[in-house]
């Protein structure tokens, strides 16, 4: 048989056995309590720090977009000579090319930070607002570099119009192909771009116009996009 086992009573009684216990117990969920406000701390401190840098990109990505749209006037007259262009060809008229295509500049805005916080937890201890805000404005840069892929590569094939002395009757058929793809990514970049203005800045603002124009004026390129195609009174 089984006898039960007697524990002989601590020397101060078990009243403070158990107040020992529930010391130990409180020690033990203080310590964790502050390792937690510790963490807590930190990956306050790690968002806010991927939150500046975030906000820095989403600038930069407005500021891309703006200087974009500052050129619009200008691709819309540069795809008027060419629409002429085809015309005079389909007419069998001389084409009076003096100029040349030129390219929209092909500004984008820096991604590296989104990509680090996507990889991270930083983004995630932002509150869950402010991670579909970055969220969506990223998606919508994403957006918006697709479409210029897609409008530079139809300049780059339109940009064969700068030889016209070595223009064949097999390149017209890609030509005119190249200047529908322009037209279409012109009218989505218009509507794109202000669409991101609207909806997608997390409460941050592009440069203005005048600052955009400034930088174009100063770049040492792309300034063939604002240039006549055809020869004046042509």
């Amino acid at each position: 048989m089984f006898r039960m086992l007697k524990v002989a009573p601590p020397p101060h009684g078990w009243n403070a056995v158990a107040w020992e216990l529930v010391i130990v117990t409180v020690g033990v969920l203080m310590a964790l309590a502050a390792q937690q406000a510790v963490e807590e701390w930190n990956w306050r401190a790690v968002a806010a720090q991927e939150r500046a840098l975030l906000r820095t990109e989403v600038r930069d990505n407005l500021d891309a977009i703006q200087d974009r749209l500052v050129v619009e006037p200008c691709l819309v007259r540069k795809l008027g000579e060419i629409r002429l262009v085809l015309e005079r060809a389909a007419n069998d008229e001389p084409l009076g090319i003096t100029g040349l295509v030129g390219l929209p500049l092909p500004s984008v805005g820096a991604k590296g930070a989104w990509n680090i916080a996507l990889a991270g937890q930083g983004l995630s201890h932002m509150p869950h607002k402010e991670q579909l805000g970055f969220s969506n404005a990223f998606a919508n840069f994403e957006n918006w570099d697709r479409v210029r892929d897609e409008e530079r590569a139809a300049w780059l094939d339109l940009a064969v119009l700068d030889r016209p002395e070595t223009l064949t009757d097999a390149d017209w058929p890609g030509i005119r192909r190249a200047y529908a793809r322009a037209v279409a990514a012109q009218v989505r970049i218009a509507s794109v771009g202000r669409f991101i203005f609207r909806t997608g800045t997390m409460g941050e603002r592009p440069q203005t116009l005048e600052s955009a124009q400034a930088r174009f004026d100063q770049a040492p390129y792309g300034k063939e996009i604002c240039a006549p195609l055809l020869a004046v009174g042509r």
